[in-house]
């Protein structure tokens, strides 16, 4: 069901501030007796905007893909879900989950008002080997226990199976080519998820290892990211307090196999601890281009790798962010799309 509501009944403050070539990162403020949203610039770091928006006061926002909040309120016996757009205020409910279910990963196929597709949702369960998907539209979540499917890619791959039952799962999914890609949790290996039969998900090894790294002391975090239907994977070595490495990777379909990426100027990355990472074209592919940008919690500013010369700088530090701020999110306006009559 589609809900509605009007600009002219809100203030500036309960507005997300304007649209920008790049995305704004996204702090929640979790001081006592706050609660708001930070939104900073990399375009201009010393400027910070504060909000109060209301749809996200009581709700758990789950992630921000095509310029759309997927948001959670939990109540004592379900778990409602729906999508809302902060630009137009269109809001979209979706069918509720029991209370019992804990959501990890979360990924849009497309905006839910694309007219060239259709939307489909996947919920990954953060604690068991379920997806549940729902093609926008549909009155419930269909739910997929993954367990077999993923032993079997397991072995297919290598991997002892009595290991990978009890300690492997799916995550870092993202969506390329009409289909979900995904990394196995213990074999480190890439899944195909493609819809097979009524609301069902097959899943399917690429017959491919990741690219890996050394066994390492370091805090390693892993992204894969879509970009012109081209699938990337950025993986970042860290301590607490600085960045150790940063490699780049895309997989060449046609011959699966991962290859590094050396140069890459027409395009600008975002990373996020939290949220699923995302590309955007440069603006200015000599200045601009080939560019990784992704914060740390500890931090107030963000780093900006150039790939091509290897480089790691960082930004200038964002003003008036809270000492108890949570993780950042990249959030890119989507206004592409004209408002359709309500329903």
């Amino acid at each position: 069901m589609e809900l509605g509501n009007t600009k002219e009944s809100r203030t500036k403050q309960q507005c997300v501030p304007p649209s920008q070539q790049y995305p704004w990162l996204l702090y929640f403020n979790h001081e006592l007796d706050e609660n708001n949203q930070i939104f900073c610039s990399i375009l201009d770091p010393t400027i910070t905007y504060t909000r109060n928006i209301p749809e996200l006061e009581d709700a758990t926002l789950l992630t921000i893909q095509h310029g759309w909040f997927l948001l959670e309120n939990c109540t004592s016996n379900a778990n409602k879900l729906y999508l809302w757009n902060p630009c137009s205020l269109r809001k979209i409910e979706l069918p509720h989950l029991t209370c019992d279910v804990d959501i990890g990963d979360c990924i849009l196929s497309s905006s839910p008002i694309a007219t060239d597709q259709v939307c489909d949702i996947f919920l990954f369960s953060s604690h068991t080997t379920s997806i549940f998907y729902n093609q926008l539209g549909d009155d419930q979540w269909t739910e997929v226990d993954y367990r077999e499917d993923l032993e079997m890619a397991s072995s297919m791959m290598g991997e002892k199976v009595s290991l990978v039952r009890y300690n492997s799962y799916l995550t870092n999914p993202i969506y390329c080519n009409g289909c979900v890609y995904a990394e196995s949790s213990f074999g480190r290996f890439l899944v195909v998820i493609e819809k097979h039969g009524h609301r069902g998900l097959k899943i399917n090894p690429a017959l491919v290892l990741m690219p890996t790294l050394p066994p390492t002391r370091f805090v390693r975090l892993s992204r894969l990211l879509e970009s012109n239907n081209e699938l990337f994977r950025i993986e970042i070595l860290h301590t607490y307090v600085k960045v150790i490495s940063v490699d780049v990777y895309k997989f060449e379909f046609s011959l699966s196999v991962w290859e590094e990426v050396k140069s890459i100027k027409d395009r600008v990355f975002f990373i996020s601890h939290a949220d699923s990472a995302f590309a955007c074209q440069a603006s200015n592919p000599e200045t601009e281009g080939g560019r990784i940008y992704f914060a740390f919690r500890n931090k107030i500013f963000v780093y900006i790798y150039n790939i091509e010369d290897k480089s790691l700088t960082f930004s200038q530090q964002f003003p008036n962010l809270p000492d108890l701020r949570s993780y950042s999110m990249w959030f890119l306006p989507d206004i592409r799309y004209s408002l359709r009559p309500k329903i």
